[in-house]
């Protein structure tokens, strides 16, 4: 059978949510936690395209797509970038909520946070900014709004770093990353929410010796079908802050040496 049309047997269709709930769900502003720095810089963000936010109504696959320019030198901007250090500025992660791990499953301790085994062991890091191959990642991910909505996961991510020559002949940075499990999570206190899809790719592009162009690409898809429509309803009214929120991620103080 077709893989479209396996998914939609599967899920059914989205479109009646999402056309029955569009202009009429408000969203808030988040709340979200501080990187484990404060923001270097100010750095400033121009030449923004997007964000754009689509959904699958088939299979509930939301894609977010976002590209602006940073004034920031390449060289500090790919340390950023290196998914090790995307909890430097990236304001909806928990301190060291991001690393390098050899585990490819938890260990048997609780994660405080939803009552799950998600807790994984520390890897040595590598340099930032370098094309270290594929690697597996850790991150917690976490934010709140001003509602109290909240949601928390934990996920261990396929992510490969690689440094290449740019369709202009200069130098870009490109880190891919794929779901490799799903740990735990919840949504709005609903626990038990994961991951089916989270992949994507993260680019820096070097135009000159002080600017560099960022652009971003997404999807997601999760287990429950709640999830997946309230994903994309809270993009599409807070899916602006995706650009400020990568800009933080690369406007934070280097990682230490």
């Amino acid at each position: 059978m077709p893989l479209r049309h396996h998914a939609r047997r599967r899920f059914g269709s989205f479109r009646p949510f999402t056309e029955a709930l569009a202009g009429r769900v408000q969203v808030t502003a988040g709340r979200p936690l501080a990187g484990r720095y404060p923001p270097h810089g100010p750095y400033r963000m121009r030449e923004l395209r997007g964000p754009t936010i689509d959904m699958d109504t088939d299979i509930g696959l939301v894609t977010v797509e976002v590209a602006f320019t940073v004034d920031r030198p390449f060289r500090e901007v790919i340390e950023l970038l290196d998914p090790q250090y995307w909890d430097l500025g990236g304001k909806y992660f928990y301190p060291d909520g991001t690393y390098l791990t050899n585990a490819n499953r938890p260990d048997d301790r609780r994660c405080a946070t939803c009552g799950a085994s998600c807790t994984v062991p520390e890897a040595p890091g590598l340099p930032a900014g370098t094309d270290y191959g594929w690697k597996v990642l850790y991150e917690h991910f976490h934010g709140t709004d001003a509602r109290g909505f909240d949601v928390s996961f934990h996920n261990l991510l396929w992510v490969n770093p690689d440094l290449v020559t740019s369709p202009r002949g200069g130098r870009m940075y490109v880190v891919t990353y794929a779901l490799h499990s799903s740990l735990c999570g919840r949504a709005d206190f609903v626990s038990g929410i994961t991951f089916e899809r989270d992949d994507g790719d993260v680019s820096a592009e070097e135009l000159d010796a002080a600017s560099t162009r960022i652009h971003m690409r997404k999807h997601i898809r999760f287990t429950s079908e709640w999830a997946n429509v309230t994903t994309y309803i809270a993009y599409r009214y807070v899916g602006a802050e995706t650009a400020a929120d990568l800009l933080g991620v690369v406007s934070a103080a280097l990682p230490p040496a």
